[in-house]
C-alpha cells in the first residue's frame, strides 16, 4: 500500500537521525528492549483481564495501553526501527503508568500506591537506551520519569474515587509490582554493567591497535553513470590480529566518544598520503582524488587542524588530490571557528566536502558561507528511491541546491540500477555505492583501478 510505504519511509528517516551506534550496544539494547516489552505486556494483561471481568472495560484501557505499547515496540524492532521503538516504549509506558496511578491505583488505608514503582526501571532503561542519542531528549525523558516518581511517591494525588477492590487483591498486586520492578531493574543494570566492561576493553584494545599499526585504509570507488572511476572515499578499518577486520560500527563511535579518533585519524591520513605519493609515480591511480573523513573531534583545536594540513604533502595539496569530508555534526559547534579552520584548509589547497547532507544541518544561510567543493547526498535518502515520493523530492532538492551553489554532488549508497537511473534524471553525475564497488584494501583497489578507468566493472569483492 502506498500510504504504508510513505509512513515506513518517514519512520526510517527518523530512525536514521540516531546516527551510528556501536554494534554491540545496538544488539544489546534491542534484546533488553524486547524483554522489557514482554514484561510490560505480561504484567498488564492480568490487570486488563481483571477489570474486564469486573465489568469495567474503560478501566481496562489503561493496562491495555501498556500491552499495545509493548506489542508495537516488538513490531518496530522487527522492522529494525530501533530509535522509534525506544521512544514509543518510553512514552507509552510513562503515560500508562501515570494513568494507572492517577485513575486506578489509588492509595488506601490498607494498601499504598504501587504502580509508580515501574518508573524506576523505566528511568534506568531510558538513560541506557538514549545514551548515544540527543542529549536533550534523554535529559527531558529522564526528568519526566523521575519527576513523576517523586510526585506520586510523595503525595496521594488522585482525580477520581477509587474503584471497589478488596484489600487482599491490592496487597497481592503490590507484591507483583515489586517483583516485576526488581526483575526489570536487575536486567537493565546488568546490561549497563556488561556494556561498560565491554566498552572499556574495546577502548584499551583499540588504543593498542593504533600503536601496533592495525589501522589501515580501505577505498570505495566514486564513479560516473557509466562506471568510470572519478575518485574514491577512504574508510577506516581495524585489522585485529585475532578478530580480523572489526566492523567500523563497533569501534568508530567509541573512538569519537573517547577521543581516540584523533590519533587513529592522524595515522590513517599519513598512510593515505604515503600511498597517494606512490600512486603518482604512474599507473591507473595517478591523479585520482581521494576523500577522507575528518571527525569534528579532530578539529577541536587550531593545533590539531594545523597538524592535519601539514600532514598532507604540498604536492598533493597543489594537485587538489586530497579532500576532507566533514559531517553535518561538525557544524553544531562554534560555526565561526570552524569556518575559519575550513578557510585555512582551503587556502592550503585541501578540498572540502559536506558529508551526509540533509540529516542534521538546517541553515541554508550558513551553508552558502562554507568554502565547500562538494556536497554528498546521504544514503538514507537514496535508499528509498525511486518508490518514495518524499525521498525523491528531497534528493532532487539537494542535487539542485548543490549545482546552484557550484558544487560537485555525489550520491552515496547507490545499490540498484533503479536508484542510479532516478539520480541521473535529477542531474546527479557522481555516485558511490555497492552497485559500483564495495570498499577495498589498498592493494585490491590499485589492482582493479585500470578496469574502472576503462569503464569496466571489476569483479565483486571488498567488505
Amino acid at each position: 500500500m502506498p500510504g504504508r510505504e510513505v509512513w515506513l519511509g518517514a519512520l526510517r528517516r527518523f530512525n536514521e537521525g540516531e546516527g551510528s551506534l556501536p554494534q554491540a550496544f545496538a544488539l544489546r539494547r534491542a534484546r533488553l528492549l524486547t524483554v522489557m516489552a514482554w514484561v510490560a505486556m505480561l504484567g498488564s494483561i492480568p490487570w486488563a483481564s481483571y477489570f474486564i471481568l469486573m465489568g469495567r472495560p474503560l478501566a481496562a484501557l489503561l493496562p491495555g495501553s501498556a500491552v499495545l505499547a509493548g506489542a508495537l515496540t516488538l513490531g518496530l524492532l522487527r522492522l529494525h526501527l530501533h530509535r522509534v521503538a525506544v521512544l514509543l516504549f518510553s512514552l507509552g509506558c510513562l503515560l500508562a503508568v501515570l494513568g494507572m496511578c492517577l485513575l486506578l491505583d489509588l492509595p488506601s488505608a490498607g494498601a499504598p500506591r504501587s504502580a509508580h514503582l515501574y518508573l524506576l526501571p523505566l528511568f534506568v532503561c531510558v538513560f541506557y537506551f538514549l545514551q548515544y542519542g540527543e542529549g536533550w531528549l534523554r535529559l527531558l525523558l529522564t526528568l519526566l520519569v523521575l519527576g513523576a516518581f517523586v510526585v506520586l511517591q510523595s503525595t496521594e494525588l488522585r482525580f477520581v474515587e477509587p474503584l471497589p477492590m478488596s484489600e487482599l487483591t491490592r496487597q497481592r498486586a503490590i507484591w507483583l509490582v515489586a517483583l516485576l520492578t526488581v526483575v526489570m531493574l536487575y536486567l537493565s543494570v546488568q546490561t549497563m554493567l556488561r556494556d561498560a566492561r565491554q566498552a572499556t576493553e574495546l577502548e584499551l584494545d583499540f588504543a593498542r591497535g593504533i600503536a601496533a599499526g592495525e589501522i589501515e585504509p580501505f577505498f570505495q570507488a566514486q564513479c560516473d553513470a557509466e562506471g568510470r572511476l572519478m575518485g574514491a572515499e577512504v574508510l577506516m578499518r581495524w585489522r585485529h590480529p585475532l578478530r580480523g577486520l572489526v566492523p567500523p560500527g563497533e569501534f568508530i563511535p567509541m573512538a569519537e566518544a573517547t577521543g581516540l579518533i584523533k590519533p587513529a585519524g592522524q595515522r590513517l591520513l599519513e598512510q593515505v598520503c604515503s600511498l597517494l605519493l606512490q600512486w603518482q609515480q604512474g599507473g591507473a591511480l595517478a591523479g585520482l582524488p581521494m576523500a577522507i573523513n575528518v571527525s569534528s573531534v579532530q578539529l577541536q583545536s587550531d593545533a590539531a587542524t594545523e597538524r592535519l594540513i601539514e600532514t598532507v604533502p604540498r604536492a598533493l595539496r597543489e594537485a587538489g588530490l586530497i579532500k576532507f569530508e566533514l559531517t553535518e555534526s561538525a557544524y553544531a559547534q562554534d560555526f565561526d571557528d570552524l569556518l575559519a579552520k575550513m578557510q585555512a584548509m582551503r587556502a592550503q589547497g585541501i578540498r572540502l566536502a559536506l558529508d551526509d547532507f540533509g540529516t542534521g544541518f538546517s541553515s541554508l544561510s550558513l551553508l552558502k558561507r562554507l568554502p565547500l567543493h562538494q556536497l554528498k547526498v546521504d544514503q538514507s535518502f537514496v535508499r528509498d528511491l525511486p518508490d518514495d515520493p518524499d525521498a525523491c523530492h528531497i534528493a532532487a532538492t539537494i542535487v539542485r541546491l548543490g549545482r546552484d551553489l557550484g558544487l560537485d554532488v555525489v550520491a552515496e549508497g547507490v545499490e540498484t540500477q533503479a536508484q542510479l537511473d532516478c539520480l541521473r534524471a535529477m542531474g546527479c553525475s557522481a555516485f558511490q555505492g555497492f552497485l559500483f564497488a564495495r570498499p577495498l584494501s589498498a592493494e585490491s583497489f590499485a589492482n582493479q583501478a585500470a578496469l574502472w578507468r576503462r569503464g569496466l566493472k571489476p569483479p565483486a569483492g571488498g567488505v
